[in-house]
């Protein structure tokens, strides 16, 4: 729990007061966690020349993601789209029962992390309101991943997609939803004064927390294809960088679509 903390408070330090360029060089930093962690669930230990290479170019893939989404406006469409495609089939699998192993492709990883980690510079940077907007976002993903934890062990009956991830239930999610959802509102009423509209934030937010559940379900897939129980051991008490960034990389995609839908603009 401390560590958790410890994260959310330097992370929303940096987000509402670091320049967007800090912002670039700690999701570049994360981006390179995350696929290092990827690459070890889908073959085993790293070696310092894998390291290495694998660092620069997810680096590398990263910011060429950042400079589209800035550049070719309708990129973060196609990201969105491909997204709710791929929430859609496992949603699809989850609820109906059923269980599949996800592709061991090197390519995957950098394609699943990449894209999601580079939309958070983009949307800092975006306007004046770049900042607040990114800040809604985290709150209503760690406010999401709070209420689920506690909502679900404390009430917790009814297993979402038993097949896919045995510890997931209704009663968690619906706790998650509901915390991450009044989280992100609540930056929304104290701190936003752009021009997108109190009734699409709820909608926003609604949808970006749905998918940000089935992201989660997609991780627990990808460890139950290379049968690890965890990402990694970076974060004491809580996994690896991709057990926390799960949710996340499903819900950012989406949310840009709709701040991009809403006019703040990209």
């Amino acid at each position: 729990m401390s560590t958790g903390l410890t994260l959310a408070f330097f992370a929303t330090g940096v987000i509402v007061y670091a320049p967007s360029e800090v912002i670039l060089a700690l999701a570049g930093g994360v981006a390179i966690l995350a696929t290092l962690e990827w690459e070890s669930l889908r073959v085993g230990k790293l070696g310092t020349v894998e390291i290495l290479v694998s660092s620069i170019l997810t680096l590398l893939t990263t910011f060429v993601f950042v400079w589209m989404f800035e550049n070719i406006a309708w990129t973060v469409w196609v990201l969105g789209l491909g997204w709710t495609v791929l929430l859609v089939w496992i949603g699809l699998i989850g609820l109906s029962g059923e269980t599949r192993r996800v592709s061991r492709a090197r390519v995957l990883g950098p394609l699943i992390i990449c894209p999601s980690i580079a939309l958070i510079p983009v949307i800092h940077a975006m306007d004046s309101n770049g900042p607040i907007v990114l800040l809604v976002a985290f709150a209503a993903i760690w406010g999401s991943d709070t209420g689920a934890y506690f909502s679900g062990r404390k009430w917790g009956k009814h297993r979402l997609a038993p097949k896919v991830s045995p510890g997931k239930t209704w009663e968690g999610v619906s706790g998650g939803f509901l915390l991450g959802l009044l989280a992100g509102l609540g930056i929304i009423r104290a701190f936003y004064d752009g021009g997108i509209p109190y009734f699409f934030w709820c909608v926003i937010l609604m949808i970006s927390i749905s998918a940000g559940v089935i992201g989660d379900l997609f991780e627990s897939m990808v460890k139950r294809t290379f049968g690890k129980k965890d990402s990694g051991t970076l974060l004491p008490g809580h996994g690896g960088i991709l057990d926390r960034i799960d949710s996340m990389l499903a819900f950012l995609p989406i949310f840009a679509v709709f701040i991009a839908a809403g006019k703040v603009g990209f």
